[in-house]
């Protein structure tokens, strides 16, 4: 999953997930150990939990822009479905925590987290252009630099039971484009550089990353979705170049 919030706005989603998930809500009976990696992702690592209360919190989303907001809102929706492991939650808390927005925008964002989190739309329409724009490039650097530490990883390391298995959330809607990259490293003729791409997009999402923390040394989130399609980009153009010279 992205993140595309700024540092500003990570620190104000690290205080609505400490108060979401505080004793005194249902999510859990602790703050989660979720949170505290959350925040080793996005770079935010001396940053120490104040625990806000509800009003301090809504204080703070006052002084942000509308679509900060809404950014925000989207990230800790998100979250909370992958923490808890379920489809749909009990939404009653965004509602308290985020009412500056209004009933309507929160419902037409839950719905769009949903469509999202199924696979069936994209990130790009989850935010407007301008702020996607600058989150791809982001993505890129983030998606080469996964390429550079496990090109050189064995072929054999991909399990195909394992990735097919994979087929649902954000891969659902680049499914071809993993099959390309599973035929890519199949094709006998496709040069090993080439073919390195495809290994480490495919192990990027078959291979836990807390089990390989050496691989991804930069924070933030980087959406599968968003690698394996950086994946078949790159290897394009690098075919095609290769056909003209």
């Amino acid at each position: 999953m992205y993140n595309s919030l700024d540092k500003i706005e990570n620190t104000v989603l690290v205080e609505i997930l400490a108060y979401m998930y505080s004793p005194n809500h249902h999510f859990f009976t602790r703050t989660p150990s979720e949170i505290k990696d959350f925040i080793k992702q996005v770079n935010m690592k001396k940053y120490k939990i104040k625990h806000q209360d509800l009003d301090t919190i809504k204080e703070s989303l006052i002084y942000l822009n509308s679509k900060s907001v809404e950014k925000i809102f989207v990230q800790s929706y998100l979250l909370s479905l992958e923490w808890n492991k379920l489809k749909n939650l009990d939404t009653s808390i965004f509602y308290d925590v985020f009412s500056v927005l209004g009933e309507i925008k929160i419902n037409l964002l839950i719905q769009k987290a949903n469509k999202y989190n199924d696979g069936i739309i994209i990130f790009e329409e989850l935010f407007p252009e301008d702020d996607t724009k600058k989150i791809g490039y982001a993505v890129k650097e983030k998606a080469f630099k996964i390429f550079e530490k496990l090109k050189n990883e064995d072929i054999n390391k991909i399990d195909e039971n394992i990735l097919y298995k994979l087929n649902k959330g954000s891969l659902k809607k680049v499914w071809d484009k993993v099959v390309k990259n599973i035929e890519i490293i199949r094709n006998p003729s496709v040069p090993s550089h080439i073919k390195a791409i495809a290994i480490g997009a495919l192990l990027y999402v078959i291979i836990p990353i807390d089990a390989v923390p050496d691989f991804i040394p930069f924070g933030g989130l980087v959406d599968d979705a968003a690698v394996i399609a950086l994946a078949i980009e790159q290897i394009g153009s690098l075919l095609k170049s290769r056909s003209s010279s």
